[in-house]
């Protein structure tokens, strides 16, 4: 009889003693804000002194990641060097409703091979193509990246991105990089270039040469309606690993903003702007707000002349604000995802939401906004969003819907102003952007201004 209540009796006691254990001690992702004129070397004692887990300096904003425990939190926020303590919370992408409709969607991805069976490395085919996966496969995490835990934890891991991107398997690139004699048709049009009369624009410019900082997962590097347009890559979830795609969004978002005017597969906004892929989202499509922080403080230094951002929180945190404050105070321009949060009021997302941001909602090709684009009176721009076609990962090509595909669009028309009107403010690009639109009749809390024309932007005065 003892021995049978020996069991039930330790595991009471085993669960009596982890409920005591003060939730203070849970680690948590947050960003360490520092007050005007803290050193670095004090920055670093204070983070040594205490128990904590290094992260990374934000030097944009005068702070640092890190992973701590709550009781530390209360301590730190007495401290006189201390600003203030924000969480480091996930950033998603905006790219589509659901999940099932991204799935549904992008089982429908076409190859290179599709286009041109006879591309080098392309087999003939004896039976139908296999129907591509809906998601990239997922290889075991290398061992130098720890994978970080979301939900609190005892014994708190290494500080690192969610759900740590696994190392990405390399895609043969495609030879020769030039292109063999095509047909001019072989090139399609997506229907929301053609919508904002994109290719009248393009007797006038093609955004040659404009920077575009495009944070989202990477970008598919040997995709050959990208790869001449690719003029810088970063992974800033992982230093020592490459920014490849291992998602997909980055490389559709890049597609629709420039994809070559080449006769092939499709064309972007501004087939003559240079992309900047700056991985800040992990293969699930998340990160963390201090790794799109980075990725800001990076434009900055790099001299980007539009950032893009197909992606979004509903959380309102201070240091992303402070961010965003800086790279408008830098001359940049910046576009966001309003989000995919509708038909709610009042359901635009950060940094969207932001005045310093041009905010991009979704539209079809009637013209109407789908109920799932979300609203306010943030809402700046309306562009292009529904079953948009770009390029893909494994150098193919699919169709997505999401705000997130809406933004590209805004952000390739400003390359093609500025292109064409040199030395414009970012301020005044703007407000081009926003008074040179297709009427649509709307509440301005669902398409803002109207949805954005390329021709009346290039030409306007």
């Amino acid at each position: 009889m003892i021995k049978k209540l020996c069991l039930p009796l330790i595991l009471l006691f085993l669960f009596i003693t982890a409920s005591q254990i003060s939730a203070d001690e849970y680690y948590e992702r947050v960003i360490l804000v520092f007050k005007p004129n803290i050193s670095k070397t004090q920055k670093y004692n204070l983070i040594n002194q205490n128990k904590m887990i290094w992260g990374k300096d934000l030097n944009l904003i005068n702070a640092h990641a890190v992973k701590m425990p709550k009781s530390i939190q209360k301590l730190l926020l007495k401290n006189p060097k201390i600003l203030r303590i924000d969480p480091d919370v996930e950033v998603y992408a905006s790219d589509e409703i659901s999940d099932k409709v991204n799935n549904l969607e992008r089982v429908n991805a076409k190859s290179i091979c599709d286009w041109f069976p006879k591309w080098p490395g392309c087999l003939p085919k004896t039976s139908p193509t296999p129907t591509p996966k809906a998601s990239p496969q997922i290889s075991p995490s290398p061992t130098l990246v720890p994978s970080p835990t979301i939900n609190p934890s005892i014994n708190p891991s290494p500080l690192t991105s969610p759900s740590s991107s696994p190392a990405p398997s390399v895609v043969p690139s495609v030879s020769p990089v030039t292109s063999p004699s095509q047909s001019p048709t072989a090139q399609t049009i997506p229907w929301g270039i053609t919508k904002i009369n994109a290719p009248s624009a393009w007797e006038f410019s093609s955004g040659e040469n404009i920077k575009v900082a495009v944070i989202d997962s990477g970008i598919d590097r040997d995709h050959p309606d990208l790869v001449n347009n690719i003029s810088g890559c970063v992974n800033f979830i992982n230093l020592n690993l490459t920014c490849e795609d291992d998602n997909g969004h980055g490389t559709h978002v890049s597609g629709i903003i420039a994809a070559e005017n080449n006769n092939l597969g499709i064309v972007g906004v501004a087939p003559g702007a240079k992309i900047y892929a700056l991985k800040a989202l992990n293969f699930r499509g998340s990160g963390y707000l201090s790794d799109i922080i980075e990725a800001l403080d990076w434009s900055i230094a790099n001299n980007m002349q539009i950032v893009n951002m197909s992606l979004g929180t509903t959380s309102n945190i201070q240091s992303l604000k402070d961010a965003i404050v800086r790279v408008k105070n830098a001359g940049i321009i910046q576009v966001a995802a309003a989000g995919n949060s509708g038909p709610r009021t009042n359901s635009v997302n950060y940094p969207a939401k932001y005045p310093e941001v041009i905010a991009v909602s979704a539209t079809d090709i009637n013209d109407s906004v789908p109920s799932w684009s979300s609203r306010g009176v943030e809402v700046d721009l309306g562009a292009p969003g529904v079953n948009v076609n770009s390029t893909y990962l494994n150098n193919n090509y699919t169709n997505m819907s999401g705000t997130s595909m809406a933004t590209p669009y805004v952000a390739g028309l400003a390359a093609l102003r500025l292109a064409n009107h040199p030395g414009e403010s970012a301020l005044s690009v703007e407000q081009i952007l926003k008074n040179n639109t297709d009427f649509i009749n709307l509440d301005k809390t669902l398409i803002g201004s109207g949805r954005v024309n390329a021709y009346k932007v290039v030409m306007a005065n």
